[in-house]
């Protein structure tokens, strides 16, 4: 995996507000899964997966943390980050408004604006 993918990643999993379908997806792409898979794995059926990537349906409190979680314990070189993004939980905010991301590519870094 390269290192821009995984910043990436880490800043999607990092961000202040809830996920969104795009997020989801590009979570679930990062960890080279399909649809089906990621559903057992979160023991949801496969269709409500589809429904939160494509925006069709709301992605829950919990479910959002879960989805979070596993990207962190299963993306490739994530999980030292684990700690710091769990403790990040209760500040994620409920609004739709979407964080301007800053990305670094020389650096490997990047900021919510």
């Amino acid at each position: 995996m390269n290192d821009l993918m995984r910043t990436l990643a880490f800043a999607v999993v990092s961000q202040p507000y809830r996920l969104q379908g795009e997020d989801v997806r590009f979570i679930r792409k990062y960890l080279n899964m399909t649809q089906v898979q990621l559903a057992d794995l979160l023991d949801i059926h496969k269709t409500n997966l589809s429904k939160w990537e494509n925006d069709e349906d709301k992605i829950g409190e919990q479910s959002d943390r879960l989805i979070r979680t596993v990207a962190l314990a299963l993306g490739e070189g994530l999980k030292g980050k684990m700690e710091q993004v769990i403790r990040s939980f209760p500040h994620i905010q409920k609004s739709k408004k979407r964080p301007g991301l800053e990305m670094d590519p020389e650096n490997l870094s990047f900021t919510f604006a």
